[in-house]
């Protein structure tokens, strides 16, 4: 509303002496302090988003086999998104992805700690939200659910990857790593 043209026309005109009474003694014009207004916003905002922010975002070239997971908390959801960019052919699908977590790397699959699976649509675990190679990359979000993390260990190390499966049946391992759970102070339940 302070950047619309109603707020630089009759009456205002823009002129801070008009508003000065409303907005103290600034000698500004109306669209000066909007200005500042809207820096001061977009500057909040960033910070804001900084702090409050808890996604492990990244955009990786693949495969990453030294990768981690920040910050997870014991008893939080922890959203992961990623896009990867694959040296396959452009016109590549991928159909599936796994992730897998375990104490140790060579624990059997069954013996893992987590391990579940995401397709195109959309479920409590996560979607592969972009599927085509066209680009050159594709995209994925996978949740670890407060479930999950709750059975975490704070400090302990733990092993995980992010495998596709393309149409054609070829298996790509993407990202490889650990990531080190730290101990929440507040046990909300919901």
């Amino acid at each position: 509303m302070w950047g619309t043209s109603a707020w630089n026309s009759a009456p205002w005109n823009g002129q801070a002496d008009t508003l000065a009474p409303i907005i103290g003694a600034d000698t500004r014009t109306i669209t000066a302090f909007w200005a500042d207004v809207q820096q001061l916003g977009a500057c909040w905002v960033d910070r804001w988003t900084r702090i409050v922010d808890w996604t492990d975002r990244k955009t990786m070239a693949s495969p990453n086999l030294n990768s981690k997971i920040a910050s997870i908390v014991i008893g939080d959801d922890k959203p992961v998104v990623r896009t990867y960019k694959l040296s396959v052919p452009a016109d590549t699908t991928i159909s599936k992805a796994w992730v897998t977590v375990k104490r140790r790397e060579s624990d059997a699959d069954a013996s893992a700690l987590l391990q579940f699976t995401i397709t195109t649509s959309a479920t409590a675990n996560g979607q592969i939200t972009d599927a085509n190679t066209v680009g050159g990359s594709i995209g994925l979000t996978f949740w670890l659910s407060k479930a999950f993390t709750k059975t975490l260990k704070a400090g302990a190390a733990y092993y995980y990857d992010v495998q596709l499966e393309t149409f054609e049946g070829k298996l790509l391992t993407v990202e490889k790593g650990t990531f080190t759970p730290v101990q929440e102070v507040t046990k909300a339940e919901v």
